[in-house]
Parts: structure tokens; C-alpha cells; sequence
């Protein structure tokens, strides 16, 4: 199979993993946010907010290990995205391109 290029030249091969990294960091933001959410209920049901509680519920350790590890995996990928953004553009890129995918859960800006 050729590699397309454009007019200028360049090259898209990288595009689709772009494209695959990039949906991939939005899904597993949106599973974060259900965990955050989980989070939240089961610290209600059980009444204690505080991590360093020995009644601190179980299932909440769990969900907020889930969703400390979702972090760097999310983390690991805007890297890799980014990386391979640059390489694409040359260094062109003047923003965290993973930055753009954030879905806005909260009402707040990107980022």
C-alpha cells in the first residue's frame, strides 16, 4: 500500500493512530468521570469522606485506585498523542493537543 501525501508533501500516516489515541483518551475520560461519580456515592452511603479513615468503605479504595491508574494510562497517552503530533507537524503544535478532546463534564474550559 502507497502512502498518501498531500499537496504539500507530507505525509498522513500517522492520522489514524491519531485518531485512535484521541478517541481512546476521550473514553476513558468519560469512564473516569463515572468512577468520580461512584466515588461519590459510596462515600455518601457510608457517610465518611475522610481516605485515612479506617471506616473509609472498601469499594471506595478500590474505585479510587481504578481511577488514579485511569490517570496515568490518560496521562500516557495525551504523551504519546502529543509526541506523535509533533512528529507529524514538525513541531508546529502550539498547544496540548489532548487538551482539545477534554470533554467539559463541569461547565469549565478545556484543560
Amino acid at each position: 500500500m502507497k502512502h498518501q501525501r498531500d499537496a504539500n508533501g507530507t505525509s498522513n500516516l500517522g492520522l489514524g493512530e491519531e485518531a485512535q489515541i484521541t478517541a481512546l483518551i476521550i473514553d476513558l475520560r468519560r469512564i473516569e468521570h463515572l468512577i468520580e461519580v461512584d466515588i461519590a456515592r459510596v462515600e455518601k452511603e457510608a457517610g465518611v469522606f475522610d481516605v485515612s479513615s479506617a471506616a473509609y468503605p472498601i469499594m471506595g479504595r478500590i474505585l479510587r485506585v481504578r481511577r488514579n491508574n485511569l490517570g496515568n494510562t490518560i496521562a500516557s497517552l495525551e504523551g504519546k498523542l502529543a509526541s506523535l503530533l509533533e512528529r507529524l507537524t514538525g513541531g508546529a503544535v502550539g498547544t496540548n493537543p489532548a487538551a482539545l478532546f477534554r470533554p467539559n463534564y463541569f461547565g469549565k474550559g478545556a484543560g
